[in-house]
C-alpha cells in the first residue's frame, strides 16, 4: 500500500459513478459488512489527510469511511482504501469492486 495520492484515488472512484458495486469494509476492532451491494450515484473523496471516502447510493444511503490514510489501486482489481495505525497495521479498510468478493 500507498500514501492516498487524492487526485488518483478521485478518478478511479469516479468511475464508479452511475455503475453498480460489492462493497466491504471493516474495523479490525469491531465489525466489518461484506458485499454490501450498491447503485453508485456518485463516490467522491474529501479532505487533505487522513482522507473521508463518501459513496452515495441511488437508494438514497450513503457509506462513509474516515481517517483514511493509504490505497492500492490496481487495473482490474477491487479499490483498496485503509488505515494503517503508527505501527504499520491496519486500523480499518474499505475494499470497492465491479464483482462479488468471495465469501
Amino acid at each position: 500500500m500507498q500514501p492516498i495520492n487524492r487526485t488518483a484515488a478521485a478518478a478511479a472512484l469516479r468511475s464508479l459513478s452511475g455503475g453498480h458495486c460489492f462493497i466491504h469494509f471493516e474495523f479490525t476492532r469491531g465489525g466489518f459488512v461484506r458485499n454490501l451491494a450498491a447503485d453508485v450515484e456518485e463516490a467522491l473523496i474529501r479532505g487533505d489527510g487522513p482522507y473521508r471516502i463518501g459513496i452515495r447510493c441511488k437508494a438514497n444511503g450513503w457509506v462513509v469511511m474516515e481517517g483514511l490514510t493509504h490505497m492500492e489501486i490496481r487495473e482490474g482489481e477491487p479499490l483498496f482504501f485503509g488505515t494503517l495505525e503508527s505501527d504499520q497495521r491496519l486500523a480499518q479498510a474499505l475494499q470497492i469492486s465491479r464483482e462479488v468478493f468471495a465469501p
